[in-house]
This record gives structure tokens, C-alpha cells and sequence, in this order.
């Protein structure tokens, strides 16, 4: 990649938070817009808000193209929704073919109960069958069941930094880190489909892998036109947020630490892991690194049990060390789980507390 001022536009699609950040090749962060990534109630379900989070980051890529010379461009995502798309990256003004499922909203009993059964082996899916409306396949049972004629009129199914590619360059992708990052539609280990996908007629739905780095094509002309863009900023194909951050230190050539990522979801990852003991009840996980190799792992929303233990806080709130010193020293704790999950702790869904004398 150049080194004679080019620089990389990075989009990151959080589960709060929509982040387009221009990056230099050695990965120096020059610029960074950021907006919230906004639910509507529906119907059909609470879903995204893609039409405008496409306006937002169209006319902010446009922006920072004007101030930094943006010639490549690639997403990173989490890996617990994703799109089903119409055939035209336009249609609708979002492409979609049906609303993207906010994965935080219960699924009905009827859904869920069906899907079970569906949803195959630990390694079939890569996790336990986790809360609400989390993994990909079951989003997608869902869209089946209940809307079966937009369903079936769909283009393609595409997680959520290879939606924002089709977006982009109109080249549809299917990517090994997204895939794999609980998504319940593909084995790691064995690399290949997941039994959900023949049984439930799906694989039509799924377009061929590529890498995370590959060039799918220029930016679309429709887009260059709409929003002053330039016509040589080149569309990567994107990946898994935490996946993209493993990978960091995998290149740089620590690739036995156990990494770990926080946000809305905590996640750890690392290489040298007898899968054998991993253990579903405990939130462990199967996710993929960038070549598609299997990696070991566990996941918990961390982020959620903070927010509930924390409460609102200012822009840049930052700990009191004596606080917490003080907070240790007399046996206030907390326990988990605030949300849903139970992460680590089988059994603990929604039963959270804070214990010992109660904090001032």
C-alpha cells in the first residue's frame, strides 16, 4: 500500500456506536466521526435504522475525503446481526429486503423454540445458543417464518461489514471472521456450511467467501455521483471487529496471547486452546481468525454490565482510585448477571446484585 499520503477510511459498526475513521497505512488514527447507531420499534421487529446511518456515513465519507486523500476503504462490524438485501445496493435507499433485527429484542417463544432444534452441534454453531435475538441463523428464521414472501424474494444474506461492501461497491462477499463470530451458520473447524443452512434452503442466500483484505471493486458509480466521492477509493471486503483486532497481534508476531476486547461485548480470543474443553455453559466460543482458522475464545456483554452497574455517566468519566480502594477495603462487590446472559456464570441471567454495605 502507499506510503506517499494515501490514507484508509475505516467504518466501525458497533452495536451503540457507528465510528468512520481515516487511518494512515501504518494504522495512526487522523480523524474520527462517530454517531449513534440508531433502533426503531418497528414492525416487523425493532431493527437498525440503516437508511439514515447510510446517509450519515455517505455524506461524512465525502467530508473526509475533501480533508485526507481516502483511496481504500473497509469495515469492520460485530458479528451478532446482519442484512438481508434485495439484489439492488439502492433499493429502498438501504437495500435492504427486509429490516435488520436488533439482536437485543426477545425473539417469540414459537421462533425460538423451533430454532433449537435447527441450530446443530456446539461447533455447528461456535457458542451456546446465546439471549434474544443473537446469532445470524436465527435472525434469519425468524425473517423465514414470519415474512416468507419478502424472504424469498431476497438477494443475498450478509453480515455486517460485508453489507456495508455491497453498499459501497455493489459486490456481495461472504468473510470467514464474520461467519465464524457466532453466526450458527458455519463450522470453524470443519469449514463448511452448517447444517441449518441445506436443511432450511439458505445457501443461495450466501454468496463465496473472500478474504477480509480483498479489493472488491471501486466505489459504485451511483455513489460516486450522489456524493462527490472520488473515483479511486477501492472497497475492501471487511471483518470482525475483535477477529481485526486478534489479528494485530497475530502480524505482529505475538500470536500466542490471549487477547481480549471491550465494548457493548467483551471478547477473548487465542490461538493455542484445546478445543476440546471448551465449555458452552461457560459462554466459551469458536470464532475464526483472518485466514479462517479456528480460534478459541469466550464472549460475555460485558459492556451491558457495566452500563447497569455504573449508570449514565458524563463524556470522559474516569474512577476515583481511592474509591475503589475504599469500595474493596469493606466488601462491596458485585455479582453477576445484569443482562440476559449468563456469561461465564451458568445460572445467573438477571439476577445481578451488588452485595456487602452498599456503596455511597
Amino acid at each position: 500500500m502507499s506510503r506517499d499520503g494515501t490514507r484508509i477510511g475505516v467504518l466501525d459498526i458497533g452495536k451503540t456506536n457507528i465510528k468512520l475513521n481515516v487511518c494512515t497505512p501504518d494504522g495512526a488514527v487522523l480523524e474520527t466521526l462517530t454517531t449513534a447507531n440508531a433502533v426503531l420499534a418497528g414492525p416487523p421487529w425493532a431493527h437498525h435504522d440503516l437508511k439514515s446511518a447510510g446517509e450519515w456515513v455517505m455524506a461524512s465519507l465525502s467530508g473526509l475525503c475533501r480533508r485526507h486523500l481516502v483511496r481504500h476503504l473497509i469495515t469492520t462490524g460485530h458479528g451478532s446481526g446482519g442484512m438481508l438485501v434485495a439484489r439492488d445496493p439502492d433499493a429502498g435507499g438501504d437495500g435492504l429486503a427486509l429490516p435488520m433485527v436488533d439482536y437485543e429484542q426477545p425473539v417469540p417463544a414459537a421462533i425460538d423454540a423451533a430454532y433449537a432444534p435447527l441450530s446443530g452441534s456446539f461447533f455447528d454453531r461456535g457458542s451456546a445458543v446465546m439471549m434474544a435475538a443473537t446469532h445470524q441463523a436465527r435472525q434469519m428464521y425468524w425473517m423465514a417464518q414470519t415474512r416468507p414472501d419478502e424472504f424469498a424474494r431476497a438477494g443475498w444474506y450478509l453480515g455486517v461489514p460485508q453489507y456495508w461492501a455491497w453498499r459501497f461497491s455493489g459486490v456481495a462477499a461472504s468473510e470467514a471472521t464474520i461467519m465464524g463470530a457466532q453466526s450458527h451458520l458455519w463450522n470453524v473447524p470443519g469449514r463448511h456450511w452448517s447444517p441449518i443452512v441445506a436443511g432450511q434452503g439458505w445457501r443461495r442466500l450466501l454468496p463465496q467467501f473472500r478474504p477480509a483484505w480483498a479489493a472488491l471493486g471501486p466505489i459504485r458509480a451511483e455513489l460516486r455521483r450522489r456524493y462527490d466521492l472520488p473515483g479511486d477509493i477501492m472497497v475492501h471486503c471487511g471483518a470482525h471487529d475483535s477477529s481485526v483486532n486478534f489479528y494485530r497481534y497475530q502480524a505482529a508476531g505475538l500470536a500466542d496471547l490471549a487477547v481480549v476486547s471491550t465494548g457493548t461485548w467483551i471478547v477473548a480470543m487465542a490461538r493455542n486452546v484445546d478445543f476440546a474443553r471448551l465449555d458452552e455453559a461457560r459462554s466459551m466460543a469458536c470464532n475464526s481468525d483472518v485466514t479462517g482458522a479456528p480460534v478459541g475464545g469466550a464472549l460475555t456483554m460485558g459492556g451491558r454490565e457495566f452500563a447497569a452497574v455504573a449508570g449514565p455517566q458524563p463524556e470522559g468519566a474516569r474512577a476515583d482510585p481511592a474509591v475503589l480502594a475504599r469500595l474493596i477495603d469493606q466488601g462491596t462487590f458485585v455479582l453477576p448477571a445484569f443482562g440476559q446472559n449468563d456469561g461465564q456464570f451458568p445460572g445467573r441471567a438477571g439476577l445481578g446484585c451488588i452485595g456487602g454495605p452498599a456503596p455511597e
